[in-house]
């Protein structure tokens, strides 16, 4: 009976543990992220609320690349976005990709993960605390 009292407390703390661990992350272990769940963390990474407007169209799980033009149309970027992906019309600008390109040369840069090949990945709940760090970074 004792042990069994003992083994019961043992794993309510260690559940209580892992949903304070969870809650305090403010995102789930894993799984895909769709742009309503990436926006309040970009704009509360900012120190903003969530705009009534959404910024570019992306629809269901979004990849890094779409994940960083969110968070860079949020930072106020979306006309040199723009701008560049109207220069990649260029044959010598052709093999360009804007949202690389820009968050590589910020100050500071995006995050490896966010990087080069990273950006046709699928942007996962994991990926939101590197993201949401590299965005308080910027904001300072």
């Amino acid at each position: 009976m004792r042990s069994h009292n003992f083994t019961v407390i043992v794993k309510c703390a260690v559940f209580l543990f892992t949903a304070s661990l969870v809650s305090f992350a403010g995102v789930s272990p894993s799984g895909a992220v769709t742009k309503a769940e990436l926006l309040p963390q970009i704009f509360n990474a900012l120190g903003h609320e969530v705009p009534a407007k959404y910024f570019s169209d992306a629809q269901g799980d979004l990849t890094k690349s779409q994940a960083l033009r969110a968070s860079l149309e949020a930072m106020g970027w979306g006309f040199e976005i723009s701008m560049y992906e109207q220069m990649t019309l260029f044959p010598e600008w052709s093999d360009r990709d804007p949202i690389n390109d820009i968050t590589l040369k910020m100050s500071p840069p995006a995050p490896s993960s966010f990087q080069g090949s990273h950006l046709a990945e699928q942007m996962t709940s994991a990926d939101i605390i590197p993201l949401k760090t590299w965005l308080i970074a910027c904001r300072k």
